[in-house]
């Protein structure tokens, strides 16, 4: 749950690419039990990427008036 955020109601994932290098995500979500959220992930992105799983509203809140990679 905590890996998903949400903006203008779009839901989004971090994706690190590189040591304290990041870019936004925008996915779908499916079921939620439980503290968990299913993420849909998108047919063009690689599957075995990292994602932040902690810290993902800090990362938001970095890009909310900036890039979408940072």
């Amino acid at each position: 749950r905590q890996a998903v955020v949400s903006h203008e109601g779009t839901p989004y994932v971090f994706i690190a690419i590189a040591p304290q290098h990041y870019r936004s995500l925008a996915v779908k979500t499916g079921v939620e039990n439980d503290g968990w959220i299913e993420v849909l992930w998108p047919e063009s992105e690689d599957r075995n990427q990292s994602i932040v799983v902690e810290g993902a509203y800090a990362l938001l809140s970095k890009i909310k008036n900036g890039p979408p990679e940072f």
